[in-house]
């Protein structure tokens, strides 16, 4: 129970001390409050995940070397019942802390909202971009206008011969992607000079009624500079023929980040759609949406912040689950030094597994690179191992949600425990049998 008193003081010491010392971009209190919740519910997921491997590494190893499980296994208590009451003390003792060091976030997350803003739009960011539940609607190109335009284009190149009739099927598959990735780029480019392009938000979960205020988040392609590096658009938002509300709004946004036109809720139509025109009034460079460092996003208002934080609680307790079984699992047969060391390797790859999937992953395909070709098909078989044995914690991480004020909904937290909770059980199984096949002590004749 040491371990666990000195992770409890160093919460209860840096989590009051965070909500008092973040300054955040030292102007806004909006981004005072982000700054806190990110350090605030990052440390504590940290070192709730430490403390449950320790403890979870130490209950069992330090009751088998200090002889107490001899005490135990005379008695008619199968070790699979002994091995449950070690995973549920660590369990509640998790909720217990997972709850105090949440409510003390919380409280000190509404203190900060007391404290004057810098002005009436930071104030209304805090109150609509921090404290709320939002869901995103990223802009993707329509399936099937894109397939019947591939379809199109493959006719025309076979009309003028640049395409066999009959083409082999691997160039008819490279054709086909490459006419793809072109269309798919000048539905989300606006031309330059007055061009105008019209996208379509649909199935939009909206109160028409409502004041609610719509964000489009949108982000030009790096590979295009406006003039003075100033993207000068006009944006028309909402369908006169379905007559819903329309406003016509001029923007003047810095490019090479993300900027932020609000709509109200009114421009959406009655089946949940929401038309967006856009008139690109740069002279030369075209508005690309595309890429991994550009593109646009509808963000619109589902729940308070509140339950949204509570759902975050509960991600991070399904991690605290996992971890739980596997400190248990390796416990059951390694001492308490390379038990730990087991599993807190396995933790460090789960939380950059994404990372280091996605960079394995942008490595040159096979037969691009001759010299790395041997190299290259390890590591993709490493990646491969590692998303099928290590759980990616990180796609399980509600920070980055908490504090943009997204949603985190009930079919994340579903998939999380079919992740997480699941392999828990199943780690538990294992521990359990190898727990009791194992020979706790020598009999000398």
């Amino acid at each position: 129970m040491k371990i666990a008193l000195v992770f409890i003081i160093v919460l209860l010491v840096i989590l009051p001390a965070l909500a008092f010392t973040v300054r955040g971009d030292g102007v806004t209190l909006k981004s005072r409050i982000q700054m806190f919740l990110s350090f605030s519910l990052s440390l504590m997921q940290f070192f709730l995940s430490l403390l449950t491997i320790f403890l979870a590494c130490s209950s069992l190893s330090h009751e088998v070397r200090e002889k107490f499980i001899h005490l135990i296994a005379v008695k008619p208590i199968p070790r699979w019942q002994f091995l449950t009451g070690k995973w549920l003390g660590i369990m509640v003792l998790d909720a217990a802390l997972l709850a105090g060091c949440g409510g003390m976030i919380y409280g000190f997350a509404r203190y900060l909202k007391t404290l004057p803003p810098v002005n009436e739009l930071d104030a209304y960011g805090v109150e609509q971009e921090v404290f709320t539940a939002r869901a995103g609607v990223k802009l993707k190109p329509p399936e099937a206008e894109i397939a019947a335009g591939v379809e199109a284009a493959i006719r025309q190149l076979q009309q003028e011969g640049r395409l066999p009739v009959n083409p082999d099927p691997e160039l008819e598959q490279r054709t086909r992607e490459e006419n793809r990735r072109r269309l798919q780029t000048e539905y989300l480019t606006v031309p330059p000079a007055g061009g105008v392009r019209v996208y379509y938000f649909r199935d939009l979960l909206v109160n028409r009624e409502s004041d609610q205020v719509l964000y489009i988040r949108y982000r030009g392609s790096p590979g295009q500079v406006p003039q003075d590096e100033i993207w000068h658009t006009q944006w028309l938002v909402g369908d006169p023929e379905l007559r819903t509300r329309v406003v016509l709004l001029e923007q003047k946004d810095p490019a090479g980040r993300y900027s932020t036109v609000m709509v109200p809720a009114a421009c959406v139509s009655e089946d949940g759609t929401l038309r967006v025109a856009i008139r690109n009034l740069d002279g030369y460079a075209a508005l690309a949406l595309t890429g991994d460092e550009g593109g646009m996003e509808l963000l619109y208002q589902l729940g308070g912040f509140g339950w949204n934080f509570v759902r975050a609680l509960a991600l991070t307790y399904c991690r605290l689950v996992f971890l739980a079984a596997l400190g248990l699992l390796m416990s059951s047969f390694l001492s308490f030094p390379v038990a730990c060391m087991a599993s807190l390797l396995v933790f460090f790859i789960g939380i950059a597994s994404g990372f280091l999937t996605e960079a394995i992953e942008n490595t040159a395909p096979l037969g691009e690179s001759p010299a790395l070709g041997p190299l290259n098909l390890t590591l993709r078989m490493l990646a491969t191992g590692i998303r099928w044995v290590v759980p990616n914690l990180s796609a399980c991480d509600p920070v980055p949600a908490i504090v943009d004020g997204r949603a985190v909904g009930l079919i994340w937290i579903g998939n999380t425990v079919v992740q997480l909770v699941v392999p828990a059980f199943v780690l538990g199984v294992l521990a359990s049998v190898i727990f009791t096949k194992r020979e706790l002590a020598q009999v000398i004749v």
